[in-house]
Formats: structure tokens, C-alpha cells, sequence
């Protein structure tokens, strides 16, 4: 930000500009000086160092400027980051919820008996019940999906712990579930 002050020579002279725009062409701070007494004002070369170190301090504001353009890229980085946390937690969320009800559905099909009848003189399953269960064995399709959903689990979790710097393995992981952001408490 350009600055002023009512005592600086430079800053009240009607060629400040010309002055400060010598200064970015890269003239020396002798050079400004030169021009400013063929101009009827008569400067040091430290008065002219004190004004471009003070009152034109173009290494300040670039310093700001590539500060706040750096934390633009950082907020995008933070937000892209916790845009993939979330996909994160709503597939772990999934895929918890998938391996409990293949659990659930596993259990329920080795406790439970199903009528079996005799064909040939050999025990059949009811055909009602062969997506369930097959010769007193879970159905491949729910064994395939609680190993798989459980394998989309562990899978999530350790890149979600890589995201959040935690890949040691040691550290606990919080899961936000749906549930959790509809409570109250």
C-alpha cells in the first residue's frame, strides 16, 4: 500500500510518480535523486531510500500479495481435501453398513432351519431358500459381500488415516457417520 507523509520531500513533490516509476524501470536511488533536484527539490540518496522503504514498499506488498495468493491455493487444497474426508466417511459408513447386514443375514442363515425335503432320497433345500443358504452353508453371494464390504472398509479407513498424515497405523480414526451430523447432542 502506497504511504505518505506530510514531511517527506518526495511524497508531497508533483513528481512522485515519474519518481516512483524510475524506481521500477530500475534507476538507482542516486539516479532519483539527480532527477528530483533538476526539479527544484533537493533529496539525499538516504531521503530517497527512506521514502521507497517506507512510503513505496513494493517488497511489502508483493510479500502480502504472494502470501494471500498462496493461501488461496491452501484453502483450495484444505477444501479439496476435506471434500475427499467426506466421500471418505460416507463409504466407510456404506461399507459398514453393507458388512453388518451380510453379518446379520450370514447369522440368520446358519441358525436358522430350513425345510428341507427328500427328492430322490436325497435332502433337498426348498428352492425358496437357495439364495440363502446351500447345503447348510451360507449363500457364496452374502459370504462374497460381508469379505468384500470388509475389504472396502480397511481399504477406506487407511487412505482416509493418509489423508489426515495418520498412516502409522496407530492412531485412532474418527468415522462421521450421517447419523452422527443429524445429532443434536
Amino acid at each position: 500500500m502506497v504511504g505518505y507523509h506530510k514531511n517527506c520531500k518526495l511524497c508531497n513533490s508533483e513528481h512522485r510518480a515519474t519518481a516512483e516509476k524510475m524506481r521500477q524501470d530500475g534507476a538507482s536511488l542516486q539516479k532519483i535523486a539527480d532527477f528530483m533536484a533538476e526539479h527544484g527539490v533537493t533529496l539525499s540518496k538516504v531521503a530517497v531510500k527512506r521514502h521507497f522503504d517506507t512510503h513505496f514498499p513494493v517488497r511489502d506488498e508483493v510479500a502480502k500479495r504472494y502470501a494471500e495468493q498462496s493461501e488461496a491455493v491452501l484453502q483450495e487444497a484444505v477444501e479439496k481435501r476435506l471434500s475427499d474426508l467426506e466421500l471418505l466417511d460416507s463409504m466407510i459408513e456404506r461399507a459398514y453398513r453393507m458388512n453388518a447386514l451380510a453379518d446379520d443375514h450370514i447369522k440368520e442363515a446358519v441358525s436358522t432351519e430350513y425345510p428341507v425335503t427328500l427328492k430322490n432320497g436325497r435332502p433337498m433345500l426348498d428352492a425358496e431358500y437357495k439364495p440363502v443358504m446351500r447345503k447348510g452353508v451360507p449363500a457364496k453371494q452374502m459370504v462374497d459381500l460381508f469379505n468384500g464390504s470388509m475389504a472396502e472398509f480397511r481399504q477406506a479407513l487407511k487412505l482416509k488415516a493418509e489423508l489426515l498424515g495418520e498412516s502409522n497405523g496407530d492412531a485412532p480414526i474418527k468415522i462421521m457417520f450421517v447419523d452422527d451430523l443429524d445429532d443434536d447432542s
